[in-house]
């Protein structure tokens, strides 16, 4: 009898010739003190939990080999805020031995900042208006970079003002980056900001997928799994549904 081969993809359901782009097993991530909740996830059978303290996801294989050559792409995922404290992120691609970062995190009104950092000079940054979020119920949170500028969307509406402009264009393929975390930033050799709470359902993209497919994903507040849209460009996508040990697994099959 033939031995039977581990296939990570094996209950992903997922058609592979919509992830053309997918890093397949190298956008495997590993978690730290992440833990699935089953009870209050908006999308699929689970959620990621975070404590607000030290728990993270990493791949650091997105930032160094998934796709981060283009200088567009989207990131987009579900949040649920236990606590909504200025500096706690969402996401970060960071420079474990230098000061350059691109992240997404909270500001001190309640609104959602995402700011991108080249060798200790900002090159952009942008946030939305005040009160974006709150602890009450899940936010669809997206951003996106077109070549142009980048662009903040919270429940599928694009609210971004600029606070620092010095180059709109730069994106996660900037010299230096080779980290990725979830619940985190990790840049200049330290973790910084914690998130309080639940993420969901997250996809990564090479390209802008713009306001039609972000509504789509947003689907009038009930939600839509990213593997039930077109992905073209689509590097990895964690439903966050299980672990595989202290793996999250890339859902995004790639094609063979």
């Amino acid at each position: 009898m033939s031995p039977t081969i581990f296939n990570p993809y094996r209950y992903a359901g997922i058609d592979p010739t919509l992830y053309p782009q997918s890093c397949g097993t190298d956008a495997n991530a590993s978690v730290d003190g992440v833990v699935i909740n089953t009870s209050d996830e908006i999308l699929g059978t689970g959620c990621l939990s975070f404590d607000g303290t030290n728990d993270f996801v990493e791949c650091n294989a997105l930032a160094t080999t998934c796709g981060t050559a283009s200088s567009k792409g989207t990131i987009t995922l579900w949040a649920n805020f236990d606590t909504v404290n200025a500096g706690r992120k969402l996401w970060g691609f960071g420079d474990t031995d230098g000061n350059s970062f691109i992240y997404v995190e909270m500001g001190d009104s309640a609104e959602v900042v995402a700011q991108c950092r080249l060798a200790g000079t900002t090159q952009w940054k942008c946030t939305t208006g005040s009160d974006a979020v709150s602890t009450s119920g899940w936010y669809l949170i997206s951003l996106t970079q077109d070549g142009v500028e980048p662009k903040i969307y919270v429940n599928a509406v694009e609210d971004t003002t600029f606070t620092v402009t010095t180059d709109k264009t730069k994106w996660v393929n900037m010299a230096g980056i080779d980290n990725f975390r979830l619940g985190t930033a990790y840049y200049n050799g330290s973790n910084d900001g914690w998130h309080d709470g639940l993420i969901d359902d997250v996809g990564l993209y090479s390209i802008d997928i713009g306001n039609s497919l972000i509504s789509s994903l947003y689907n009038s507040g009930t939600g839509a799994l990213v593997s039930s849209i077109s992905h073209a460009g689509c590097v990895a996508y964690y439903n966050c549904d299980s672990l595989d040990g202290a793996d999250l697994l890339n859902n995004a099959l790639p094609i063979s």
